[in-house]
């Protein structure tokens, strides 16, 4: 669909740490350092709460504040105070660490995704063609120098000429499947898919990074207006009421209307933990329909892990989807972080403040106590947050792994760039979408300037 991960996400703005992107910087990516790219941030916003030295207005991308927040809501904001998280006004300021309300892709109560901000408006150029359900086979080339791709519609296949640059823009998983399948990566995988090599680039493909994320569910009591109860029968009818008339109510709503950040053990810099609220319970882990009775489920998501994952080309045929392994939980220190946020959640569900909210614990329940059973349990639930990234990274001259540059151009090839995701040197924490966002403002600028 137009507008990619945007369009299905849970619209929740989050730019990541100071510390991320100043990290790129000392690993050798020049122009990634925070200050560098803050500017590419505020261009891209028009931010609800006004320009200042942290946020901008006049974006095309709308961001905006929740327009609610329920009882429940509320008392678990003051719960994570209680166990020592304290109230962040805005995770997208100075610091990231504390509990607070979630800043929201959300324009007049509908989903303002980079389809509806950005291409929508150049919709009527002149030198813009739009094609849907388009296969892209591969990038074409004259030696090293890109000049145009093949892609498919239909039975049909076609072939677009590039006078100047080719842009994949496939993210963490489609990227470097695309490049593969152009013949451009490790000339061994390549060569035994039955592929030609063009151009020997060993990283393309590999260090994938993703969040890993263990949910954990709790049965709620009382009136708590969880989404449970608000979808169903007349109340359900009433909230479509609400949203079509007035844009407001549950359907307005992100997937997490509260976050937190949270550093798992003394002596970081920042935090190395996101709890993603959600008022909600499903059935089950993998039966996504919401429960009639009230529920609330609380996610701490790993955001440093040690392990790294790969996604390579199954065979050279670009309808066979690439084959991903995400190495989640992959080392002692991940499973113990895991193991640390776990119990952590557990304990701000027990705070004061939801006494009057909490009936029991659904998952992984209080039988759940030792070590060995929460990791048991991670195992069981473990799922990736959907943030792939890194998996075609930047990476300074004589970085081996690295794919692309600091101008994004891939490495040792000519008019060929990537631009999404699989860019990031290291995924950053938090959320994945504004911080593609910028990466794609920033190389706007880079590509004009070239």
């Amino acid at each position: 669909m137009l507008g990619g991960s945007s369009s299905i996400n849970g619209m929740v703005y989050m730019r990541g740490q100071r510390q991320d992107y100043d990290h790129w910087a000392q690993l050798g990516v020049k122009g990634w350092s925070y200050d560098e790219v803050l500017p590419y941030f505020r261009k891209a916003e028009n931010n609800v709460r006004g320009e200042s030295e942290y946020h901008g207005i006049g974006g095309p991308l709308q961001v905006s504040e929740l327009t609610e927040h329920t009882p429940l809501v509320k008392a678990l904001v003051e719960a994570a105070q209680e166990v020592g998280l304290p109230f962040n006004p805005d995770f997208n300021g100075a610091v990231q660490d504390g509990v607070g309300y979630t800043q929201v892709t959300i324009a007049r109560g509908r989903r303002n995704s980079t389809a509806v901000a950005y291409l929508k408006p150049a919709r009527a150029r002149a030198n813009l063609h739009v094609m849907t359900n388009a296969l892209v086979h591969q990038v074409l080339f004259d030696g090293k120098r890109a000049t145009g791709i093949t892609f498919q519609t239909g039975t049909k296949v076609h072939r677009a000429a590039a006078s100047r640059e080719v842009i994949l823009c496939g993210g963490a998983y489609g990227s470097p499947h695309m490049l593969e399948l152009s013949g451009v990566g490790d000339p061994a995988h390549l060569q035994a898919h039955g592929i030609n090599v063009v151009h020997a680039l060993p990283g393309v493909g590999n260090g994938l990074q993703d969040h890993q994320i263990f949910r954990m569910r709790w049965r709620i009591k009382g009136r708590a207006d969880t989404f449970n109860e608000r979808v169903r029968g007349f109340r359900g009818l009433l909230e479509g009421i609400n949203y079509v008339f007035r844009r407001r109510g549950v359907l307005t709503n992100p997937t997490n209307p509260i976050n937190a950040f949270w550093r798992s053990r003394a002596g970081l810099d920042s935090p190395d933990v996101q709890l993603q609220f959600l008022p909600a319970t499903y059935r089950s882990i993998r039966d996504r329909t919401l429960e009639r009775e009230p529920g609330v489920t609380i996610g701490p998501t790993l955001l440093r892990l040690e392990g790294r994952g790969q996604v390579h080309v199954r065979s050279g045929d670009p309808h066979d989807s690439p084959a991903i392994q995400t190495n989640l939980l992959a080392t002692e220190n991940d499973m113990t972080g895991a193991i640390r946020a776990m119990r952590f959640t557990r304990s701000l569900m027990e705070a004061s403040a939801l006494r009057g909210f909490y009936d029991h614990e659904l998952a992984p329940g209080r039988e759940v106590v030792t070590d060995d059973e929460f990791a048991a349990y991670a195992r069981e639930v473990g799922a990736s947050n959907w943030h792939p990234a890194s998996s075609c990274r930047m990476g300074p001259q004589g970085d081996h792994g690295a794919v692309v540059d600091e101008k994004l151009r891939v490495r040792g090839m000519a008019n060929l760039r990537v631009v999404d995701a699989s860019v990031m040197p290291t995924v950053v924490c938090g959320n994945t979408n504004a911080p593609t966002i910028m990466i794609a403002e920033k190389a706007a600028d880079t590509i004009l300037s070239d």
